[in-house]
């Protein structure tokens, strides 16, 4: 029976920089397939990587004072990184997306079967990288299985909600939150807890690292709502305003339906050029945007003696819809 590739090998303490390839060595030997099944498909998402937002997250949590991270951290950090990999084939599905950051979604380039299978397998890949033989050091497997599992039932239960609202044009800013904090908040709180715990942080810090996650998640999806309206397709890494058009609503639209309700039957219509207009339009300050940024920086000054206190600060301001350029 043919076997996962060998697990890098690494120091004990590692740099940012240096913990950050290690754990795209990790995501690299987890897509690489030694049956050859899933060698086309993974060498696609290879070549697609995104910014490592949420590994860079845990690794700032887990800094010690002379910034470094214990090595122990790069699988579980790599197993969250598959994770949000095999989310984002699952809604390229769900969403009959025709690109990803830039390039062919999984889908598009090779059908929905071999995207559902390949998304599949990587959610195995994300267990067997937390446990000892896969990677991970032997120290408290279980707990990390467990934030992992917990994550991944959050994640499909946002889904799930997103999916039964979709093309709903009454839906609230609440019904929104509750979505995207399945989709995205748990999984920014999940790196930031991952880092805190590996770290060996005591439980009232861990979970103020964790709400840190979930705050910066949230304000991380309401930006990516903006770019979905307001950048070029390449840029925002998707189809640009392909959220509306498929029956997501997002904060954006909300408001502007909120500002001119009229614009909703003409959504309903098929008619969603003015309606896109008005969401673009719509200020990225809106006050449940500035609740999550106070309650995000809130956390961070309940954390001053954290060492990656300064890096945690930087990772905010580039979640914050606020920033976009």
């Amino acid at each position: 029976m043919a076997s996962f590739s060998a697990s890098p090998s690494f120091p004990d303490r590692l740099q940012p920089e240096q913990a950050l390839e290690g754990i795209s060595q990790y995501i690299d030997a987890a897509l690489t397939d030694p049956t050859g099944v899933f060698r086309a498909p993974f060498q696609h998402l290879k070549t697609g990587k995104g910014k490592m937002l949420r590994a860079r997250l845990g690794i700032q949590a887990a800094l010690d004072e002379k910034g470094t991270v214990p090595a122990a951290l790069l699988p579980r950090l790599a197993a969250v990184e598959l994770l949000h990999l095999a989310t984002l084939v699952h809604d390229d599905i769900l969403d009959r997306a025709k690109t990803r950051r830039g390039r062919a979604s999984l889908p598009a380039a090779f059908g929905d079967r071999t995207a559902v299978l390949a998304g599949d397998y990587l959610l195995t890949r994300c267990f067997s990288l937390c446990c000892p033989d896969g990677g991970a050091p032997a120290d408290q497997p279980a707990r990390y299985l467990s934030l992992l599992s917990e994550a991944m039932s959050r994640l499909c239960r946002g889904e799930m909600l997103q999916q039964r609202s979709r093309f709903n044009l009454e839906l609230t800013v609440r019904e929104y939150l509750r979505i995207i904090s399945g989709k995205t908040g748990a999984l920014f709180a999940l790196s930031a807890l991952t880092g805190a715990v590996t770290a060996g942080y005591e439980a009232a810090e861990q979970r103020l690292f964790a709400e840190l996650g979930y705050r910066m998640g949230m304000l991380f999806q309401m930006r990516d709502d903006w770019l979905d309206l307001c950048r070029e397709g390449q840029e925002a890494g998707k189809d640009t305003g392909a959220d509306l058009q498929g029956g997501v609503v997002t904060l954006p639209v909300i408001l502007a339906f909120q500002r001119e309700p009229a614009l909703r039957r003409e959504v309903r219509q098929g008619r969603t050029d003015r309606a896109l207009k008005a969401a673009r339009q719509t200020a990225a300050d809106h006050p449940v945007i500035c609740m999550y940024r106070r309650r995000a920086d809130r956390c961070l000054q309940r954390l001053p003696h954290a060492p990656g206190q300064t890096g945690l600060a930087a990772l905010l301001r580039r979640a914050d819809p606020a920033f976009i350029q």
